[in-house]
């Protein structure tokens, strides 16, 4: 007996309180946990060209060109040294800006790629101005310097510099690089 009344008159409370009962034709990808599962299979799906590498292989019996190592100046792992300017703008795309080297015997190249990173705005005084103020106290008329303001515009980017002699990569290096502007 619960509260003055039998046991038989209060109603039975479902087997969890959270879930619907599972009816017996039910499919077992409805619901709130099938939701999730497709979520977790768009966001993979989504992330597996971000973690694929963008080497070329190679074809039986050719062989590479040149020996290809990883150094630890990568860190994404796509750039090797001695890949091919063709194998170097297939990961990376066309160059920003290509800067030739000159002396010497080889052709060297330096080419910089340019991948933004962020924009902040932040505001910065330029100058003051006197504007026109009554003194609540004494009721007298004066001036008081205020502050001008005006937005400072900050890009702010990752630089790729990459040495390519002869049509190779050499070497690489990356920096960060920011522009500021004022609005």
């Amino acid at each position: 007996m619960t509260g003055g009344l039998p046991d038989k008159f209060m109603p039975t409370p479902p087997p969890h309180p959270a879930l619907p009962p599972r009816h017996p034709g039910a499919h077992r990808a409805s619901g709130p946990h099938a939701l999730r599962r497709l979520h977790g299979i768009l966001v993979l799906g989504a992330l597996l060209p971000w973690f694929s590498g963008c080497e070329t292989p190679t074809t039986a019996g050719t062989g590479p060109a040149a020996p290809a190592q990883e150094t630890t100046a990568n860190p994404s792992g796509a750039l090797k040294k001695g890949m091919t300017a063709a194998q170097v703008r297939t990961c990376l795309g066309e160059p920003d800006e290509v800067k030739p080297l000159k002396g010497g015997e080889l052709r060297s190249e330096v080419w910089v790629y340019r991948r933004f990173v962020s924009n902040v705005t932040r505001p910065v005084m330029v100058t003051t101005e006197e504007v026109p103020y009554i003194n609540p106290i004494t009721g007298q008329s004066t001036t008081i310097p205020e502050p001008v303001i005006s937005h400072e515009l900050i890009s702010t980017s990752m630089l790729t510099e990459l040495l390519m002699i002869e049509g190779r990569l050499f070497e690489w290096k990356h920096r960060p690089g920011s522009e500021q502007k004022m609005q």
